[in-house]
């Protein structure tokens, strides 16, 4: 199979075409792959919008990239120091945490429209309803902002928070040390707090999402998956990959996809935890395709930050 290789601005775009019957086969497919760390780092960062627009951010490059759904690059848009976490709203607006402790806000034509001083350091960065921002920060708190960057309430954790995840219901959970919490979106106001192990256990929360019936998937640093119900208070199941699982998101059949650090990424039945299948996102030294983001974007279509690069991944047979 021949490689299309297009030299972009700071964007190397390797697209690899898929026969007719290629897409026919069971399993997932590679459709193309975009390097967007382009200085040695990784992708650490991923959102999809509405119109399909890939958004990819790393830890050293100073910029967001905007892909097109066929991996082309749309635009960059520039913020001030490396993206520590990204989202998209429900109106399309772009929201980026940055290293230099500031957020950035885009219109969803990538027009820059705010940026605002966030000295709590963003690790995670979610929108709710009413353009209310949650961030979860390095500094042991969960915060919600107004859009014009005001504080509506702070709420205190035990360690950084790594993760957030709005619930359907309304509920922020947030992941922290070795606990996830429950917050009240109005107020902050703790809910409900579940502890995944002891002291001397290692099973610090990376990632977090929650899924259909309001169920709550935690990767934690011991490489397991855990799915927990908040109702019943209990661990339901737990799957363990090969690497930390620092990237989760649900499918909308309710799939729960791991993107992990061995390089691979995981389907897994949200009932059971049964593995559906798994997919190796590259070859190469321990590490060097580490997963460390996933979005699920339209038409069964998959994208991973796999090492420097993004990758979009058929799921149709």
């Amino acid at each position: 199979m021949k490689k299309l290789m297009v030299l972009l601005p700071l964007v190397l775009l390797l697209v690899y075409p898929t026969a007719a019957g290629e897409l026919a086969k069971a399993g997932p497919v590679l459709r193309w792959k975009v390097t967007t760390a382009p200085y040695g780092d990784y992708v650490s960062a991923l959102a999809v919008g509405k119109n399909g627009t890939i958004y990819s951010g790393s830890v050293v490059d100073n910029n967001i990239y905007a892909l097109a759904p066929d991996g082309a690059l749309l635009r960059k848009l520039s913020v001030g120091e490396g993206v520590r976490a990204l989202a998209v709203g429900k109106d399309g607006t772009i929201y980026m945490g940055s290293r230099d402790n500031r957020i950035y806000v885009f219109s969803p034509d990538g027009t820059p429209r705010s940026s605002f001083d966030f000295r709590g350091g963003v690790r995670a960065i979610a929108e709710g309803d009413n353009g209310i921002i949650y961030i979860g920060s390095s500094n042991i708190h969960v915060y919600a902002l107004n859009p014009d960057g005001t504080v509506r309430w702070e709420s205190r954790t035990q360690a950084s928070v790594s993760a957030i995840t709005i619930a359907r219901n309304g509920l922020i959970y947030a992941g922290s040390g070795k606990s996830v919490y429950a917050f009240a979106p109005n107020d902050g106001a703790l809910k409900w707090k579940f502890a995944l192990g002891t002291m001397d256990k290692a099973v610090d929360v990376v990632s977090l999402v929650v899924g259909h019936g309001d169920i709550l998937y935690v990767g934690s640093i011991d490489h397991n998956v855990y799915a927990i119900d908040p109702i019943e208070n209990r661990i339901k199941w737990s799957f363990k990959a090969r690497g930390t699982p620092f990237a989760l998101a649900e499918g909308p059949d309710g799939t729960i996809y791991v993107g992990s650090y061995d390089g691979n990424i995981y389907a897994l039945d949200a009932e059971g935890g049964k593995l559906r299948w798994r997919f190796s996102t590259g070859t190469g030294e321990w590490g060097r395709n580490a997963v460390h983001a996933i979005a699920v974007g339209n038409d069964k279509i998959i994208y991973a930050g796999s090492g420097a690069a993004v990758e979009a991944i058929s799921l149709s047979r």
